[in-house]
């Protein structure tokens, strides 16, 4: 084997770069590191013909759900279909007061509506639809049938929304109470085109809203013909605002009350994200203290470093020279790993700290059948050199099959699982790619470098078993009777534990 000395070039540059990596980029942990709130979420259906219901429109109210949160801030938010109707969404270190603001734009399902208020010409409407018989008889009817589920929207003259009154100092709701409105030239929200945070001519929070070119054109055609009359903002059944109209609207408007700026923000995000195609209802809510995730951090990193010197005692002990050989190629793994972490943004969650051990153990176990392979050479008689190229060429294969179907597993494990199994599946995936690297190729550059200086000259690992030959296959009825009292207790201990505790 000759010494190529621009490997260790291509070794130090791509040091330098992950190392620049760890320390150039946050870490982004996992709600069971930093804390922090889950929420799962069922849909309701209720409302959903049967021929739309589907997973494909679990993944499109996430996908909603995902924008909407976004353009809140939280960029390490994970949120995900779970099953055909559920999504679980993870919100690692926010605050009670963040997570309630949160769970408001999740429960808004956006579903905006600009409708004519009955008989609004007077100014005086607000009692009408508190008082007036015939306007009342006609909410009770509106009330009874979508009770009853026979109410159509696109088929009634009147629809009956939800009219609050609300203090204008705090935005507290006092009293609310239906109202009657008219389903004709009524403008619905995806003409919507963009919302912005404004101010009315009193300096009071605001939303200004934007429409699409054809919604311009309905609403400015509603508004000419409804001059003097209430027009009532609609979203979700609750009349945002009901201004009178003073003159025609077009391509935009904006949307007063006694709003706090929070709910101004809230109210845009949902208006741009859009409607969710269902409604979210919360079925769990689970709260992850920040200290109980520091404990985790400590213990994780207890656990890591722990590995690392039993692996690196293992290694030198039992293989010296190629054993620190091992352990080198083992740093930089690492290295190689958080950097890569860090610079994709991947989080780090407890069962992802358990994958960089689970990682460390591959690594070295890719050398072990190297320097396994190498001694069996030079048992036989093979000149050094000519036994290390045989060890790492007759590794090879095993190596990479073991590594291929692990990355199987991760792909898999990714797919399927939630927030703490995907940052174990991520870590692992990472991990096996860069550990082939340094197993393969780093290590085989330190063994033509010790070589070429006369440092390594024969195979002196400590033997534990002078004549490892076991026959498996010649005593396999014993191994294969324990294999199987292994898995039925296995099995038994899955039941014992119920279904509640997976």
């Amino acid at each position: 084997m000759q010494l190529q000395r621009w490997k260790f070039a291509v070794i130090a540059v791509i040091t330098a770069i992950f190392l620049s990596f760890v320390f150039a980029f946050p870490q982004t942990l996992g709600i069971d590191l930093a804390g922090g709130t889950e929420l799962r979420y069922d849909l309701d259906l209720s409302g959903i013909p049967p021929e739309r219901r589907s997973p494909a429109l679990t993944k499109s109210t996430a996908d909603i759900l995902s924008r909407r949160l976004d353009s809140l801030g939280l960029a390490e938010m994970t949120i995900r279909p779970v099953g055909d109707y559920s999504i679980m969404i993870q919100l690692p270190g926010v605050s009670s007061t963040r997570a309630e603001q949160i769970k408001d734009a999740i429960r808004t399902s956006g579903n905006l509506w600009f409708k004519i208020v009955y008989r609004s010409e007077s100014d005086d409407w607000v009692r009408l639809h508190r008082t007036d018989p015939e306007i009342l008889e006609l909410i009770q009817d509106v009330l009874e049938r979508k009770d009853r589920g026979e109410y159509y929207p696109d088929e009634e003259p009147y629809d009956v929304a939800t009219y609050e009154i609300r203090e204008k100092t705090t935005g507290r709701v006092i009293e609310s109470f239906p109202i009657l409105l008219e389903n004709d030239d009524a403008v619905p929200g995806k003409y919507l085109e963009g919302a912005d945070p404004d101010r009315d001519q009193f300096g009071a929070p605001a939303v200004a809203f934007y429409m699409k070119p054809e919604g311009a054109a309905k609403l400015a055609e509603t508004t000419e013909r409804n001059v003097g009359r209430a027009m009532a903002i609609v979203l979700d059944g609750v009349v945002v605002s009901a201004p009178k109209i003073r003159s025609t609207i077009s391509d935009r408007g904006q949307i007063t009350g006694s709003f706090t700026k929070q709910e101004v923000d809230t109210l845009v995000t949902v208006l741009r994200s859009g409607a969710l195609p269902a409604k979210p209802v919360l079925a769990s809510e689970d709260t992850i203290a920040p200290t109980l995730g520091e404990d985790s951090i400590r213990r994780g990193m207890f656990a890591v470093v722990t590995a690392v010197i039993l692996t690196f005692l293992f290694m030198f002990v039992f293989y010296r020279g190629a054993g620190m050989v091992a352990n080198v190629a083992l740093v930089l793994n690492l290295i190689i790993l958080f950097g890569t972490m860090k610079l994709l943004g991947a989080t780090l969650t407890l069962p992802g700290i358990a994958g960089i051990v689970l990682v460390m153990g591959m690594a070295v176990d890719a050398n072990i059948l190297i320097n396994e392979r190498i001694r069996e050479e030079f048992d036989r008689g093979v000149p050094i050199g000519e036994a290390v190229a045989a060890g790492f060429r007759h590794a090879f294969s095993a190596i990479l099959d073991s590594n291929v179907t692990t990355v199987l597993t991760a792909i898999i494990l990714y797919t399927v699982g939630t927030g703490p199994i995907r940052g174990f599946a991520i870590t692992l995936m990472i991990g096996i790619v860069s550990s082939l690297f340094t197993a393969l190729w780093v290590t085989r550059a330190f063994f033509e470098l010790m070589l070429a200086r006369g440092w390594y000259t024969r195979p002196n690992y400590l033997r534990v078993l002078a004549n490892p030959n076991i026959g498996f296959l010649k005593n396999r009825r014993p191994f294969v009777l324990t294999a199987l009292i292994l898995l039925n207790l296995g099995y038994i201990a899955f039941a014992m534990r119920g279904p509640e505790k997976y």
